[in-house]
């Protein structure tokens, strides 16, 4: 493991220990510098948020997502987006 994905797993240990019940963890999308080759380990930080707080959702990859874009919109009918397996057009 090395320094970065270490120091944050000692923080995600931290902040899902010692201030109370956690029911959300948010991954707002960042990605490494793409300059040094750091990569985050994301297995081991769901690993860890599952280990210590089963019932907490994870925002980004995981369980939930926003509705909109970088822009502020989103489709009329966001709330239940299913994708289709074919395209509805045809």
């Amino acid at each position: 493991m090395d320094d970065y994905n270490e120091y944050f797993l000692n923080q995600l240990f931290e902040l899902l220990t010692e201030y109370g019940p956690i029911h959300e963890v948010w991954f707002d999308g960042a990605h490494p510098k793409r300059k040094g080759g750091q990569t985050y380990n994301y297995l081991a930080w769901k690993e860890l948020i599952k280990a210590l707080a089963p019932k907490a959702v994870i925002f980004g990859k995981e369980d939930i997502r926003w509705c909109g874009n970088e822009a502020g919109k989103t489709r009329d009918t966001e709330w239940n987006i299913i994708p289709y397996q074919e395209d509805p057009v045809k």
